[in-house]
């Protein structure tokens, strides 16, 4: 039989910008939210995490457009909301 996996997308933070700055300028009103992704992926009697972003100092020496971060909930409350622990991880 093959494993099962499971992907679940996770975030921590998310940041507001302007439409413009990913529809070329044309869009010139409203804003757009873009959060800070990771994934869980469990299977084959692993847990693993995908991370997508970089390192918190990194994240905060090169804000994106200079735009405020808001932070939505944290790494281990993440992970809860997926039923794991930070200690059951596996692979990073």
């Amino acid at each position: 039989m093959e494993p099962k996996y499971g992907i679940h997308i996770l975030t921590t933070r998310q940041r507001v910008l302007s439409r413009s700055l990913f529809l070329y300028l044309i869009a010139n009103s409203g804003q757009i939210t873009i959060p800070a992704l990771f994934f869980y992926v469990e299977g084959a009697d692993r847990h693993t995490l995908v991370d997508t972003g970089g390192s918190g100092q990194g994240l905060r020496e090169n804000s994106q457009f200079g735009a405020p971060r808001e932070d939505v909930s944290s790494f281990e409350e993440n992970l809860a909301c997926s039923g794991v622990a930070s200690e059951d991880v596996d692979i990073q």
